[in-house]
């Protein structure tokens, strides 16, 4: 049975875990090496990080876009009305697994939850996502935005080195695995590129089918184009969010192997996934279950102010603060601290 591997890149110069994977949809999309990125926080959450040396990864059910997990679906569905002649037996499948959804509802965007087939004869364990949202951009006026308050622009864009961070999910020993998966990569937004990414699952599945058109080979090919959506699916967006150019990380772990306390993830092989457990925060007015992940201190490469801060007394603060709850001089040196270019005057 297809995965959904196939469709992501395991780089094993980096890692030892054969688990940890990057995005790379096909078609011609180019991925460009994304060295650091940047995670745009109000401060509260900036001396929350330093201090638990954690970050959270946030239950994809209760992100900020409604459409979040149906997104990918929708866009599944206008490419089979588009082109559901030239990859019948494709159509085939998606009728099969989402059969029971009003399509209608789906392309508006209307609805909030998918209804997917089950298949008794192939066994699926359910699957739970965990997002870490970042972007390319260091000094984004539109991710600023998120924390202007009473004509006040807060909060810090905190840089994060791609490499150090996956490398707090990896595995001591060459080739092994931890029962969760790891995929990152720069968020797809065009129409255009989305479809040719869409079209090389189609080819496969069409592929597949037609050397074995029974029902049992439909039946895997609908769970593995399952688990695309909700994985890979995950880094399709709609064009209207481009300008936060987005860079992800997704946790994907089998609901009955998720840990909920520090002595349960022990179970885990990577020393700092040892620590990598389910908690709860209040959030717009939700109990919200996130992953907390440890994260080592070289993964921090730079901290930017934002725009409306005075600079000269919270560059001075935010160094005291590193100084005492970071690794002392070795994390001055390491992570300098920026101003913002952009110029708000009120």
């Amino acid at each position: 049975m297809s995965s959904g591997w196939e469709y992501m890149t395991y780089n094993k110069k980096k890692f030892n875990s054969i688990f940890i994977r990057e995005f790379r949809p096909g078609g011609n999309f180019e991925s460009d090496e994304v060295k650091n990125v940047y995670h745009y926080a109000s401060m509260e959450t900036f001396l929350s990080i330093i201090k638990n040396q954690s970050i959270r990864f946030s239950d994809v059910r209760f992100m900020n876009d409604k459409s979040e997990s149906i997104f990918f679906v929708k866009r599944l569905l206008e490419f089979q009305d588009e082109y559901t002649n030239t990859y019948p037996l494709f159509s085939e499948v998606i009728n099969e697994l989402l059969k029971g959804n009003d399509y209608d509802a789906i392309k508006k965007l209307s609805v909030t939850n998918i209804k997917y087939c089950d298949f008794p004869n192939i066994r699926r364990p359910e699957q739970r996502n965990f997002i870490f949202c970042t972007s390319i951009n260091p000094d984004s006026l539109n991710m600023w935005n998120y924390y202007a308050s009473g004509g006040t622009y807060t909060g810090c864009s905190i840089g994060l080195s791609v490499d150090s961070l996956l490398k707090t999910f990896d595995t001591p020993v060459p080739n092994t695995s931890d029962p969760f998966s790891v995929y990152y990569g720069k968020v797809l937004y065009a129409k255009k590129r989305q479809f040719e990414a869409i079209e090389e699952l189609a080819q496969r599945t069409e592929k597949i089918l037609r050397k074995d058109h029974s029902p049992q080979s439909i039946s895997q090919q609908a769970v593995s184009i399952r688990s695309y959506i909700q994985q890979q699916g995950q880094f399709y967006k709609d064009d209207s969010f481009k300008s936060e150019n987005e860079y992800r990380f997704l946790i994907s772990i089998s609901e009955r192997r998720i840990a909920h306390s520090e002595e349960d993830a022990k179970k885990f092989f990577g020393s700092n996934n040892k620590v990598l457990y389910e908690d709860f925060c209040a959030k717009r007015g939700l109990i919200v279950p996130y992953m907390n992940v440890r994260i080592p201190l070289n993964a921090f490469a730079r901290i930017t102010l934002a725009p409306m801060t005075e600079f000269e007394i919270a560059k001075n603060s935010v160094k005291e603060f590193l100084r005492v709850h970071g690794a002392k001089d070795a994390f001055e040196r390491e992570v300098s601290v920026c101003k913002s270019r952009i110029p708000i005057r009120y």
